[in-house]
């Protein structure tokens, strides 16, 4: 049976997360052992109040990720919060979560759907130093974490100031730049990306990574744009998904057109039903490698069984046939491959 995962979208999979990322809308990632409150209570309070936000700026978002809506969002950055607070030697508090939660809840949706960061939710006071293991940016004296995966341990790395090639810089937790810098391509001539300031809509870009989560650098006025919503006519070779302050919609490489998609529920259908798009918050098995329907698998939470490449939760990985909190305590580790679920996951729309 073939596994198909649902790639974060954008800046959702370096998107609009929790508490925890360099900048650009990816404020994911970690938590803190000690201080400042019950860990359990903070992380429902933080994750409820991301969600609603994310909820009512950008709700095409909680579908593309494969939410139902955001109670199932809740659900998801609730555990992956209090994950992320056990990490091992970790800067984030409680009290610091805490503070995340509650700016996040404060944004207008200008600001949260823009390329900035609430600032306690950035990482900082690590003692981690570059090129050693970690698997959360607040583990790291420069406060980045550089992992291609979500289930084993990345690298601390340093941040890339502005002006700075970045090159391959992004990673699960975001990109290496500096906090709130975006690696972009910086003008139209340019070939390599740098570390550049976001832009709001309507001011000139050459690349969309620098306009908002709703918008994209239109190719003739090099201007952000807000992005086609659902019905709308839209250029599959320059964007994927379509405005997510709508429904749910990605651009069809057929049609041409911004078509409707739907969030499946555990056990559900997934992959492509009915000639639509329906995402998997987890992974979508499809019963042979050319089928375009699946079933959806959700993540598998620490403490349950999984087998080898099992699809453990951001966080935990799959150890003795358990999925298990992940330890990465600052000692360089060689790759080991990934498991399962590392191609995969909401990773920004916001979350711990």
């Amino acid at each position: 049976m073939k596994r198909s995962y649902v790639a974060v979208v954008g800046v959702i999979g370096v998107g609009l997360a929790g508490c925890g990322g360099s900048g650009s809308n990816h404020p994911d990632g970690g938590g803190g052992g000690g201080g400042g409150g019950d860990a359990g209570a903070v992380c429902a309070d933080y994750a409820n109040k991301y969600c609603a936000r994310v909820a009512a700026c950008a709700p095409g978002f909680l579908t593309l990720v494969g939410f139902t809506g955001a109670a199932d969002c809740s659900s998801y950055y609730q555990t992956t919060c209090a994950l992320a607070l056990g990490a091992l030697h970790t800067a984030n508090t409680p009290a610091l979560t805490q503070q995340c939660g509650d700016q996040l809840g404060a944004m207008t949706c200008t600001q949260l759907l823009g390329s900035g960061t609430a600032s306690a939710c950035l990482p900082h006071g690590g003692t981690f130093a570059n090129g050693d293991s970690c698997n959360s940016p607040w583990q790291c004296s420069s406060g980045r974490c550089f992992t291609e995966t979500l289930n084993n341990c990345g690298t601390c790395v340093p941040a890339i100031a502005s002006g700075q090639p970045c090159g391959n810089s992004e990673g699960f937790f975001g990109s290496s730049c500096a906090d709130n810098l975006i690696c972009a391509l910086a003008t139209l001539d340019s070939t390599t990306p740098v570390c550049t300031a976001p832009v709001a809509m309507g001011a000139a870009c050459a690349d969309s990574a620098v306009c908002p989560i709703n918008a994209t650098c239109d190719g003739t006025t090099h201007v952000c744009k807000v992005l086609p919503a659902l019905g709308q006519s839209c250029d599959p070779t320059t964007i994927y998904y379509c405005d997510p302050t709508k429904a749910g919609a990605l651009c069809d490489s057929t049609t041409s057109l911004c078509e409707a998609t739907s969030a499946a529920s555990p056990g559900g259908a997934c992959g492509t039903v009915s000639g639509a798009t329906v995402a998997c918050n987890g992974a979508c098995d499809l019963p042979s490698p050319d089928a375009g329907a699946g079933t959806c698998t959700p993540y598998l939470a620490a403490g349950q069984t999984c087998a080898a490449g099992g699809l453990c939760l951001v966080g935990t990985t799959c150890t003795d046939g358990v999925c298990t909190a992940m330890a990465c305590d600052g000692t360089p580790v060689p790759p080991s491959g990934s498991d399962a679920a590392a191609d995969a996951g909401p990773a920004d729309a916001g979350g711990q």
